[in-house]
């Protein structure tokens, strides 16, 4: 039976001191439980604020008649039915429930008993009384733990939720809540007290001594909270210090449940295997773990999230200094703290198999592990290793205590095997640390590999491969060096999975200098792979040869590459390897033209990457897809997803590592029309000024009107190593070299530009045929002329669905016809005859002459490369090498290569 609605004041519920911040959410479903239980329990951690919820949950929904017990200085369960009494100020005997039941006959009634946890037995005696020869009655009680009593429904409190903790504390603090800089440090506060009203409270009690910033800052670089003794004088006992506050529910504890709680203290986070482990060498079984599990959760000292297929229980973080705090009273920090290593340790190893046939399954199993991992890596790897005195807070308040860090007497094994374990645990998480993006593992890596003691080659090649895994995603100059290391040290030790790893490694960080070396190392570990049945290395380096056609712009031999190694990556969970070689099928099916197929592709990357929560992969793909819906003219779908994860980005601590990032913003905003934007967002690029992000950049300096800007950025691009290899990028500097030329010197831009479509075209460059048309187009002599290619280039736009920057169309009756004709052509006749027609001005012998692919060949050959050799350079076939000869010979009216180089002295420019 509920309680009937409010007609009464309740005049007996204790007055409040401060005003009631937040809880708002929990007020409303607290109240409405009420009304609809006979007794009910508020159960938490102590200073969680259930004294202060239970009295408002009173005044909103309690009757007339509201009863207040406060049993926080009673410690004996025989006293309690006197303490109600007392409040009920009924002339019954204190000793008799019946008899105090039947003095609240006449009236419906509420009683709330608060601070039950040490005499519960006590209370719920009470209860079942009452509540049995009183119909009309309502029980709220306040506890650490569950009263155990039949038909009780217990209310858990839970921290408060972020921003209503943060006004409590800006409240308390006297702190303008409209202040940023007020809310940022109040943020980090409750982050660091666990959102618990009482911790915020005290430590807000030192506003007036110290600014909001310096108590932040010594919270998080002080264990034991000394802010947090605040002043409390009018506090009960127990709540005047978070020490006091937590002693009094540890001394409720039996020997068992402490032992447990300050034997959890090293764990981030656990399960009940880890507490069956613990019962290990402690003389108590299994069972009397889980029992003393089952009780530490009840008294509110564990938190358990039962969802799931496996319960995780976890210790609020000043709850678990206050445990790490008694096991050091006992001496045993040294040995749980590496017994929680080895555990850690074992738990990855046990999940290692599915690396190899379900990354996904291994990545959910090792979420639950990534604090433990770090927790117990970082101690292994910064461990002490002499006698030092130690502040611990104890439960009268802070004593020095000196703990013996001596190996033998605690049975932990000697330092140099703790820190192997540690280097052991870090090469077993380098892919947690790069599917997610984690700088701390990468810098948890170097130390491992710094501590390499030379004894175990075969653990530093994977602490080394583990450092270029993890440098991939999060800083590529720190990661890639040492795969070299890793793969001589793996080849040395036999181990065939680090090496094709390493080699794998090797190749991406070859990518950006060396595109030729690139594709050689990731064929070789195809091969190796397929021959071993490694599968993971067989696609791996199958789709990093695929992503280095799409570099070389050899798009036709990518697609069939990427195709066929993209979906065994994707059934094993490989997410993050699958997702870049989506992204580089995406970008080679659009530069050939079939733009429906890529954007297709590009979706599948986003989709395949987002569960990895990881800016590398997952801002790849994004861009990726953003580039596709983009030139498909969908600018306004690619802005709103690019926005999306800007502002992750521009929230992040530290800049995140996104290749091809800001390029792809400023390209997407010249397309919209706005230089400005493009300049800006290609200022931010802070890691690599490729030549894509320079062209890009000149071309927002040139639309704005700066021409030296842009010619200057062109130039900065030309000095790049990899440009010759990239024959899009090359074509795309030369088309903007051109579009500068075009008001002084047409006839030179127009053959400039015809070098650009020639060099497209040899390449199958699609969208880029249709720009280079375009561009010709504008600067074609007649109308009819300027039509055809008009006309041509807006068919293939239609073909492909390619609109982003689609020119407006020339009108007016001349154009007409020609417009017709120009789309009566296939791209390749259109390409072709644009080819063919020669400025007038152009010169047709001398150096003037030559273009700009044959003075490449030029000065190679004059350099005293071979034929082969020219070809391999410039990543063009040996036929077009001799060709382009030829044509050098012919116009210059040399010979051969001797004359050739001889002209060149006298006369080359």
């Amino acid at each position: 039976m509920g309680i009937p609605p409010s007609t009464g004041s309740g005049r007996r519920l204790p007055g409040e001191l401060s005003s009631f911040v937040g809880r708002a959410g929990e007020l409303e479903s607290v109240a409405q439980a009420l009304a609809g239980s006979r007794l009910l329990t508020l159960v938490g951690p102590g200073g969680c604020g259930k004294t202060r919820l239970a009295i408002r949950a009173a005044r909103k929904a309690g009757p007339a008649d509201v009863v207040w017990v406060d049993l926080s200085e009673e410690g004996r369960d025989e006293q309690v039915v006197a303490r109600v009494a007392e409040a009920v100020a009924a002339p019954v005997p204190g000793s008799d429930p019946t008899a105090v039941a039947a003095a609240l006959a006449d009236r419906p009634a509420l009683i709330v008993i608060d601070n039950c946890e040490q005499v519960r037995a006590g209370v719920a005696a009470f209860a079942e009384t009452a509540l049995r020869r009183h119909p009309d009655l309502t029980v709220l009680a306040t506890s650490r733990e569950p009263l155990g009593v039949t038909g009780e429904r217990v209310w858990r409190l839970a921290p408060m939720i972020l921003d209503e903790a943060i006004a409590l504390f800006l409240d308390r603090a006297g702190a303008d809540p409209e202040d940023p800089d007020a809310r940022a440090a109040a943020r980090r506060i409750c982050d660091r007290l666990d959102r618990l009203p009482l911790a915020l409270e005290l430590a807000a009690s030192w506003s007036g001594t110290l600014s909001l910033q310096e108590i932040s800052e010594l919270l998080i670089k002080e264990s034991g909270h000394p802010l947090l003794d605040g002043d409390g004088r009018s506090a009960p006992f127990r709540q005047r210090t978070l020490a006091e506050s937590f002693a009094w529910s540890h001394r409720l504890l039996t020997e068992d449940e402490r032992v447990l709680l300050r034997r959890l203290a090293p764990f981030q986070q656990f399960g009940v295997e880890t507490v069956r482990a613990l019962a290990e060498g402690t003389g108590r079984t299994a069972e009397d773990q889980l029992r003393a599990l089952r009780s530490l959760i009840d008294k509110s000292l564990v938190v358990c999230d039962p969802t799931g297929p496996r319960a995780r229980h976890h210790l609020l973080t000043i709850i678990g200094e206050y445990a790490l705090a008694r096991l050091r009273e006992a001496g045993e920090e040294e040995e749980l703290r590496h017994r929680h290593a080895r555990i850690v340790a074992d738990q990855l190893a046990a999940l290692a198999p599915l690396l190899i046939t379900d990354k996904d399954a291994w990545r959910d199993r090792v979420r639950d592990l990534r604090a433990d991992l770090v927790a117990a890596a970082e101690w292994c790897l910064t461990r002490r290793t002499r006698t030092e005195p130690v502040e611990v807070p104890s439960q009268t308040g802070p004593r020095p205590l000196r703990q013996a860090q001596d190996d033998a007497s605690t049975g932990s094994g000697n330092v140099s095997d703790t820190i192997q374990l540690g280097r052991q645990l870090c090469a077993d998480a380098a892919w947690w640390w790069h599917l997610t993006g984690d700088r701390s593992g990468l810098r948890l890596l170097q130390r491992a590999a710094e501590l390499n003691p030379g004894t175990d080659g075969a653990l530093q090649a994977r602490v080394l491969v583990g450092l270029a895994l993890v440098g991939d995603v999060v800083d590529p100059g720190v990661g890639y060096p040492s795969a070299e290391r890793a793969l001589a040290l793996a080849e040395a030790a036999g181990d065939r999975a680090t090496v094709g790893l390493a080699r794998q490694l090797m190749a991406i960080g070859r990518i950006g200098f060396d595109l030729a070396a690139a594709r050689e190392l990731a064929y070789l570990g195809h091969q190796e792979g397929a021959a071993s049945g490694d599968l993971f290395a067989r696609d791996a380096g199958g789709v990093l040869v695929g992503l280095v056609h799409s570099l070389l712009d050899q798009h036709r031999e990518a697609i069939d590459w990427l195709s066929r190694s993209v979906p065994g990556l994707v059934d094993r969970g490989d997410r993050g390897i699958a997702g870049t070689g989506l992204c580089a099928l995406a970008l080679s099916q659009a530069a050939v033209g079939d733009l429906a197929a890529a954007e297709q592709a590009a979706r599948r990357a986003r989709e395949v990457t987002e569960p990895l929560h990881d800016f590398a992969r997952v801002g790849v793909a994004t861009w990726g897809l953003a580039r596709i819906l983009a030139l498909r003219g969908g600018l306004a779908e690619a802005e709103a997803l690019l926005d999306e994860l800007q502002r992750l980005i521009d929230r992040a601590e530290e800049e995140p590592y996104l290749p091809g990032w800001y390029a792809t913003r400023a390209r997407i905003a010249l397309w919209g029309g706005d230089p400005a934007a493009a300049t800006g967002w290609c200022e931010r690029e802070r890691f690599a000024a490729t030549p894509d992000l320079l062209i890009v950049q000149a071309a927002a300096r040139r639309t704005a009107g700066d021409h030296d800007g842009a010619a200057a950025l062109l130039d900065r691009a030309q000095d790049s190593p990899i440009l010759a290899a990239m024959p899009a990028i090359r074509a795309e500097l030369i088309f903007e070299r051109a579009r500068l030329r075009e008001a002084d010197d047409p006839v030179g831009a127009a053959s400039a530009h015809r070098e650009a479509l020639r060099l497209r075209s040899e390449h199958g460059l699609v969208l880029g045929q249709v720009d280079s048309l375009e561009a010709l187009a504008a600067l074609a002599g007649t109308p009819d002329r300027a039509a055809i290619r008009y006309g041509a280039a807006d068919r293939a736009r239609t073909d492909t669905g390619y609109r982003a920057g689609r020119p407006e169309l020339p009108r007016g009756e001349e154009f007409a016809a020609g417009l017709d004709r120009g789309r009566a052509l296939t791209l390749e006749q259109a390409v072709e005859r644009a080819l063919r027609v020669r400025s007038a001005d152009r010169a047709t012998s001398g150096w003037a002459s030559l273009t700009p692919a044959e003075r490449s060949v030029v000065d190679l050959a004059v350099r005293g490369l071979s034929n082969p050799e020219i070809a391999a350079e410039l990543f063009i076939g040996r036929g077009t090498v001799k060709t382009h000869l030829a044509h050098v010979y012919a116009k210059l009216g040399v010979a051969n290569r001797t004359e050739l180089a001889r002209s060149a002295g006298e006369s080359g420019p």
